[in-house]
């Protein structure tokens, strides 16, 4: 038997393993080496957690966050709710409870300038003007174009006779908001206070054409108008204030001392009891009704009300000066002089105070003292036109005519309307032999207040002077007809 091949299927040549393997395809060796355990999937894993584990910790981070602000925005809003309560108590004028809501609104939140500047204002109306201007300065420094800051100082400062300090704040209020009525206002009245009534008179008029409805605006011109002698003007303003504000006593007591000023007692009395009703601690209104009643004669009565004025603010140098008055309508001179000195004594620099003191030495004949406190008078205050008027009187009676008609010459420059001072220049006229002149002073007081028959007697004189008999036994009949039905 041969070893070729017969048919079937040849035999397998023999392999050794090595054989085998050499054999093999490339593929084959890489698939079987591959399916040994890998070891990357561990690192995958391992930080899929950790980014699962920071992706947690962001969301708690994030939840911690949220919760923060929302307990932040909360508080805020607790803040600002309890500034609000202070404003509610503040208009019920319940300082002390605005100021307690007030203080709950800054310890919630202490940069909040709105209540600094709310609870400045309710302390200076409390009369703590210094804590008013120190909160409402924090409030400025917290947020320097908060114009009502600026407003509030300006108030706190107003009350303590800074008046330039005032009218600066109220003039930075106006460049912040040119549209706070209420600032220029404000202003107006502190330009009033220095005498500046033209620019008083611009700046509520601005106000009110910016705000129809400010009745305070309203009675702050008519002071202005009041002090400009234009009586009639004031009486209009403080009718509107009044019907924008029917429950404004202070208004009230305005209008009550511009008719006292005119002659017109009874309504004087009327409206300053009408403002003592509204608000019975308005010290003022018991001093305007006060100086009616003693043009009334009725000096019990006045020395009543300036004794509630007193009682009601111990301190109020004008009441004890006006209570003076009406003892000295009553003859009593030296309780007269006592008021007058108290109320140096509580304030140096009223005015008023030294004009009465000096008419009293004057009516007691004690000129040199006279001419001390009328002239004290007029440098304090030198639109003061009784203090002239006054002084005016006590050159007269020193037969110094000259200077006395230089004193009425002034005061009728401040007070043009005044029949009294005109009737007194007529004398000085008179004694400086200036008839013509004197006649047209006493034309004038007649057609102001036509009812006195001084006014008659002294022009009846001026026209014998003249040598105008018909006109001078025409006004001493005049005078003499006064005099019977004065008797009646």
């Amino acid at each position: 038997m041969t070893d070729e091949f017969r048919g079937g299927h040849p035999p397998s040549p023999r392999r050794t393993p090595t054989d085998i393997a050499d054999v093999l395809p490339a593929t084959a060796l890489d698939l079987r080496r591959r399916a040994r355990p890998p070891q990357m999937w561990k690192w995958a894993v391992a930080a899929a957690a950790i980014l699962t584990v920071l992706l947690l910790a962001g969301l708690v981070v994030i939840g911690l966050w949220v919760r923060q602000w929302a307990v932040h925005v909360a508080v805020m809003r607790d803040a600002v709710a309890k500034n609000n309560e202070g404003l509610a108590y503040y208009r019920q004028k319940q300082y002390a409870m605005a100021i307690a809501a007030y203080d709950e609104a800054i310890r919630l939140n202490p940069q909040l300038p709105e209540a600094y500047s709310n609870r400045g204002l309710a302390f200076s109306d409390m009369g703590d003007h210094a804590r008013g201007i120190e909160d409402c300065s924090h409030a400025i420094q917290l947020n320097p174009r908060l114009g009502i800051a600026y407003n509030n100082r300006g108030l706190a400062y107003f009350c303590q006779d800074k008046l330039n300090e005032a009218i600066k704040d109220y003039s930075d209020a106006v460049r912040l908001d040119p549209r706070d009525a209420l600032a220029f206002s404000n202003r107006g009245l502190a330009y009033k206070e220095i005498g500046q009534y033209a620019k008083a008179i611009e700046d509520c008029s601005r106000a009110i054409q910016l705000d129809p409805k400010l009745g305070k605006a309203y009675n702050n011109r008519g002071l202005a108008y009041f002090h400009q002698a234009k009586f009639d003007d004031a009486i209009k303003n403080y009718d509107e204030a009044i019907r924008l504000e029917p429950r404004a006593a202070m208004v009230f007591s305005n209008r009550g001392l511009v008719y006292e000023e005119v002659g017109q007692y009874a309504k004087a009395v009327e409206d300053c009891s009408r403002a003592i009703q509204l608000d019975p601690k308005l010290g003022k209104a018991y001093n305007n009704r006060g100086l009616a009643y003693s043009h009334q004669g009725k000096f019990d009565d006045a020395i009543k009300d300036y004794d509630e004025a007193i009682r009601l603010d111990p301190r109020d140098a004008l009441a004890f000066s006006n209570r003076g008055l009406a003892y000295a309508g009553k003859g009593d001179a030296h309780k007269a002089l006592q008021e007058y000195d108290k109320a140096i004594q509580l304030n140096p620099k009223l005015a008023l105070a030294y004009n009465n003191r000096g008419a009293a030495y004057l009516a007691m004949s004690e000129h040199k003292k006279a001419m001390e406190d009328l002239s004290r008078a007029i440098q304090l205050d030198a639109r003061l036109s009784m203090a002239y008027s006054n002084r005016g009187w006590a050159y007269y009676s020193q037969g110094k005519y000259e200077p006395a008609v230089q004193d009425y010459d002034q005061a009728l420059r401040l007070n043009p309307r005044q029949p009294l001072i005109l009737a007194n220049r007529g004398l000085a006229y008179l004694a400086l032999g200036d008839n013509a002149r004197a006649v047209k002073d006493y034309d004038e007081a007649i057609r102001i207040q036509p009812g006195k028959a001084e006014f008659y007697s002294y022009r009846a004189e001026a026209y014998q002077k003249l040598g105008d008999m018909i006109h001078s036994d025409a006004d001493r009949k005049k005078a003499e007809s006064f005099e019977v039905h004065k008797g009646k």
